[in-house]
């Protein structure tokens, strides 16, 4: 997630690593590059704590390489976040260009990279943004909507 003022952000992964010698990897990279100020790595989180974070952001980064319908974008919609992802599995039908994100090619760190860089200078369109990114999530992303969109297309099948 990229949490911005004008030129300067800060960057904070979310999540578990693979294994164990991937985050010591980390850990001492950001440690040898003096980056520790700028990037954070804030583990696995859930709960309140999940949603806290989300809140006091800007943008949220998901460059999976493959996928199905990432709850975690979900989730990072409702809140208002503007979502860099690539275009893989569902993403494309969630992700509306420069509405509520951007789409990039899986394993195209140069593409990631324009569109973070652009995402920082474009912060205020993307604070703009936040509460119609949010009112669209929770109006097309909640459960009943996800049920009846299913019961309209299964009736058709039959």
């Amino acid at each position: 997630m990229l949490r911005c003022s004008s030129e300067d952000f800060d960057f904070d992964i979310i999540g578990h690593f693979e294994s164990k010698d991937t985050q010591i990897f980390v850990d001492d990279y950001l440690s040898t590059h003096s980056l520790n100020n700028k990037i954070k790595l804030s583990g696995r989180l859930d709960g309140n704590s999940k949603f806290v974070k989300l809140s006091k952001s800007d943008v949220y980064i998901f460059p999976s390489w493959t996928e199905g319908c990432p709850t975690s974008v979900l989730e990072a919609l409702t809140t208002g976040l503007f979502v860099i992802a690539t275009n893989v599995g569902a993403l494309p039908e969630i992700i509306k260009e420069n509405e509520n994100g951007r789409l990039i090619p899986a394993k195209d760190s140069f593409s990631l990279f324009e569109n973070m860089k652009w995402s920082i200078q474009n912060i205020q369109y993307i604070r703009q943004q936040k509460e119609q990114i949010k009112y669209r999530a929770i109006n097309s992303f909640r459960a009943e909507v996800i049920c009846n969109d299913f019961s309209q297309i299964y009736s058709k099948l039959f």
